[in-house]
């Protein structure tokens, strides 16, 4: 990352930090950029410290920094007017100049822009300011920010050349007195004349507390009391030694003011701790030691959270589930501050709240969104890892979205997903975390139903290993625990009034006295839960994976057999179809089966005869029976010319023919009666037709008959399936409402019934029904 500057020959630099998302988008608009705003130079580098997330690094001057900056960030938000945010790098050694001597800078700037901004940590070497605001409103922030960032420090004369600088010995000249004014607006009276030096020792402890952070403590004594003060390199024992040179009544001032910034430093230790600070408001009303040893059982004693009694070299896991706003977020940061040495002036947050909105471990990929306490704010499964390096030992707690969302029982059902989707990735599991808000006395119906909810969505091995945190309850749950739907293990009980409060300074000393004690109480708590889950023994989590397996078959065969009773109730419908077209295909075949017609004709014959005879050759006619002549089978003979059927004429008598025409022949024709049958085309193609449809739909039929066979069995192994789930379930999860699950199917059905309109629908539905009650009753009875 490049490195801040302050000088004003040199350019300044700018830092802002986005998400990946964004990367693409920033990298087209880098030549836009430097072309609107004037910057010298812009850079898109990968940050160090956070994954998904970039720098951009601009380089100019500050009114190029300020448009730089406007260019970007219009370019990224849909509505100039909205609330949106915007994170600018701050470095480290400026960020006392933005916060001003007791915060007055920022409160100035937040003032004057209209916007929350919020510096945290993000780099050994510099800090993020988060502003939020409008696009107007944020971009003022960023001016006024940049502006301090890169302000020439103010130094009294004064300090330019210190009046604590050593001088030649010489004598001594009158002193002249003058009014000026400090830094701070002061008044005070200037010297010249002798100046002298003392010094006075503090104890190591306060020395940090005095300097200030970059000596920004030590810098405010000096222009308040206008004498140099240095810190000795030397060691008294547990003690430092501060040099102060100046003028005498000076001197004596800043000794006092190094005393008052001590005696500041002992009220706030006091403070932050009750037992010290009863045992001075004991003294200061003159009261005895018996009577603070008395108070003292009142109060409960910190112990030393960091020393945890467990066995070494463990790896605990847990799952934190709860109904949507029972605080599961709040247990996750009180869990957080107790590893990592959290206090209730220094929290840390592990997932943002309403309440403490900013992240400070950005160690941890929460899944928070701030929404209404009625829907899960947790979208999904989130592991928060911690160690126990004295152990040896890390505790993993798995946080999950809510149960019992407003958004209904599809919601309740996804989010249950989730969450054994992420159980199954660890092996083995120690504790299951119901948490609990236990001051809802009015909405025990709800808890009920929670719950029931959770114990039914757990194996049965599991119950063993559940633990009930009540939160906001510091003493017993507004409810008897005794009436919920689950047997734990062990019960604990804690407050979350200490992240209830984010203004400690509004706090009388009593109201933060009885916070400390919360706190101390919270903590103590937290370490009582982490010991006993960690003596738990584990539970492996396969029988979760098992559990929704079964479930999931049951409920997937379920809907199946629906499906199948629909698709079997079609076939019946087709087949008692397909029979009816046959049959009467069958019957239009009968009727025009009568194709063909019988009739009597006059037909001639041929018959063999012993003799021969003359005949015609061009109309068969028996000219002469009997011929006496030479046998004569070819015609064109002149041989007929003498036939008797000629007689004395060139024509025969007969047939008038002439004699060409005729032959001899031993067959004679003779006409004769026949019955033939002549067949009506147009009557055969109509027969012929619808027999081939019935032929045809006898085939459907049989097909229509092997598909209901085959659905019918497959209704049966649908059936054995559910049956081996269920079985299978209640041995590993009795305590599961499966008539619940699948009575959801036949709600469905029921539903269709109604807006079911054609009775024949209506029939087919309600047959539907039947055999899903069958089947419900006879495997879930």
């Amino acid at each position: 990352m490049r490195s801040w500057r302050s000088s004003e020959a040199e350019p300044k630099v700018l830092g802002m930090l986005f998400s990946e998302i964004f990367r693409d988008h920033l990298e087209n608009l880098k030549q836009e950029v430097k072309a609107q705003s004037l910057i010298s130079e812009i850079k898109i580098e990968d940050s160090k410290y956070f994954d998904n997330t970039f720098e951009v690094l601009i380089t100019g001057d500050l009114n190029s920094l300020v448009s730089a900056s406007s260019v970007i960030f219009s370019h990224l938000i849909a509505d100039p007017l909205s609330e949106t945010q915007m994170e600018i790098l701050i470095p480290e050694t400026s960020v006392g100049k933005i916060i001003g001597i007791e915060g007055t800078n920022i409160s100035r700037i937040r003032e004057n822009s209209r916007t929350k901004i919020a510096i945290n940590k993000y780099s050994p070497t510099s800090q993020a300011a988060k502003i939020d605001g409008t696009f107007e409103g944020i971009l003022k922030a960023v001016q006024q920010i940049i502006e301090l960032i890169y302000e020439k420090p103010k130094r009294s004369s004064s300090l330019a050349k210190p009046a604590y600088q050593k001088r030649p010995n010489s004598a001594a000249p009158r002193p002249k007195i003058s009014n000026k004014c400090n830094s701070f607006g002061e008044k005070v009276q200037m010297e010249t004349g002798p100046e002298i030096t003392k010094m006075i020792t503090v104890p190591q402890s306060a020395v940090g507390w005095i300097l200030g952070k970059h000596k920004a403590g030590l810098q405010k004594l000096e222009d308040r009391s206008g004498c140099g003060i240095n810190l000795q390199d030397s060691v008294v024992g547990e003690m430092m030694i501060f040099e102060v040179t100046g003028q005498p009544n000076k001197v004596n001032a800043a000794m006092e003011l190094i005393k008052e910034s001590y005696n500041k430093l002992r009220m706030n230790e006091i403070d932050q701790n009750p037992e010290a600070r009863i045992r001075k408001n004991r003294r200061n009303k003159g009261e005895s030691e018996e009577d603070e040893e008395e108070e003292k059982k009142f109060i409960p004693r910190i112990k030393n959270k960091s020393r945890l009694n467990i066995r070494r070299n463990q790896k605990v896991v847990s799952l934190v589930i709860g109904q949507t706003g029972s605080g599961k977020s709040t247990f996750i940061n009180y869990l957080t501050n107790f590893f990592r040495k959290g206090t209730l002036n220094n929290k840390k947050i592990a997932i943002p709240t309403k309440t403490f909105p900013n992240q400070t471990e950005r160690d941890f990929k929460h899944t928070e969104r701030l929404l209404s306490s009625d829907h899960s704010q947790t979208n999904n499964c989130c592991a928060y890892e911690f160690a126990d390096p004295e152990s040896s030992s890390t505790f993993t707690f798995i946080d999950s979205p809510g149960i019992g969302d407003t958004r209904g029982v599809d919601q309740d059902e996804e989010n249950i997903q989730k969450i054994v989707s992420e159980v199954v990735n660890y092996p083995d599991i120690n504790a299951i975390i119901i948490v609990q808000n236990g001051s809802e006395a009015r909405n025990t119906t709800t808890v009920k139903y929670t719950l029931s909810k959770l114990k039914n969505s757990l194996p049965s091995l599991v119950e063993k290993n559940l633990i009930l945190v009540l939160t906001n309850s510091a003493v017993s749950a507004n409810f008897n625990v005794n009436s919920l739907q689950i047997v734990p293990r062990e019960t604990f009980t804690m407050d979350n009034n200490a992240f209830n409060i984010t203004n400690l300074q509004n706090l009388s000393r009593s109201q933060l006295h009885q916070l400390q004690l919360s706190w101390n109480s919270s903590m103590e708590k937290i370490k009582e839960i982490v010991e006993f889950i960690s003596k738990m023994n584990t539970v492996n989590t396969k029988l979760f994976k098992e559990m929704w397996s079964n479930i999931n078959i049951a409920k997937q065969n379920f809907h199946l057999a629906k499906l199948q009773l629909i698709n079997l109730s079609n076939l019946k419908e087709k087949l008692e179809n397909v029979r009816g077209q046959r049959e009467l295909s069958l019957n239009e075949a009968i009727a025009y089966q009568n194709f063909k017609k019988t009739q009597t004709i006059e037909q001639t014959e041929w018959i063999d005869i012993p003799y021969y005879s003359t005949v015609c050759s061009n109309d068969d006619s028996l000219c002469h029976e009997r011929w006496g002549l030479n046998y004569t089978p070819d015609k064109n003979s002149s041989i007929f010319t003498g036939c008797a059927c000629m007689g004395r004429s060139p024509n025969c008598t007969v047939c008038k023919c002439g004699h060409n025409s005729h032959y001899h022949t031993n067959r004679i024709p003779r006409k004769v009666q026949k019955t033939v049958e002549n067949i009506l085309y147009d009557v055969k193609r109509q027969h012929d037709k619808h027999k081939a449809r019935a032929n045809e739909l006898q085939i459907e039929e049989s097909n229509c008959e092997k598909d209901l066979k085959n659905v019918e069995n497959s209704i049966e192994d649908t059936k054995r399936k559910i049956r081996t789930a269920v079985q299978n379930l209640r041995e590993i999860a009795p305590n599961y409402n499966m008539a619940e699950e699948i009575d959801g199917v036949l709600q469905q059905a029921r539903m269709q019934l109604k807006i079911e309109k054609l009775l024949e629908q209506r029939t087919k539905t309600r047959l539907v029904i039947k055999v899903l009650e069958e089947i419900y009753n006879n495997l879930l009875g």
